[in-house]
């Protein structure tokens, strides 16, 4: 099920950085507030942040094997990181939440 981790990267070579640098940029204005004390809930949404960009790679084999336009042996593995990934990112989403940080849900808007 989980046997080719090749699955979930992206192919995009520079789409790293422009995920995390906003987010490394982010975290570092937070820590100049003078009231910022809570690093667990950077850490959770950095986590919720890598689930989803990692998750669409899968996502998008997944709906190219829907269409034909891709080979079905990945199909179910397509799937399986897919889910698994986007259910890290609700369990660390609903962590924000109950640590009442769920104003960052703003940021998944655009």
């Amino acid at each position: 099920m989980f046997k080719n981790p090749r699955v979930i990267l992206p192919a995009e070579h520079g789409s790293w950085s422009l995920m995390l640098t906003p987010f490394v940029i982010g975290a570092g204005v937070a820590t100049t507030l003078a009231s910022f004390t809570d690093w667990g809930s950077v850490v959770v949404c950095l986590i919720a942040v890598m689930a989803l960009f990692l998750a669409r790679q899968p996502l998008a084999l997944w709906m190219r094997i829907q269409r034909g336009k891709a080979s079905k042996s990945k199909r179910s593995e397509a799937l399986s990181w897919s889910l698994l990934l986007l259910g890290i990112a609700a369990v660390c989403g609903a962590a924000l939440a109950v640590r009442d940080r769920s104003v960052v849900f703003w940021l998944a808007a655009p």
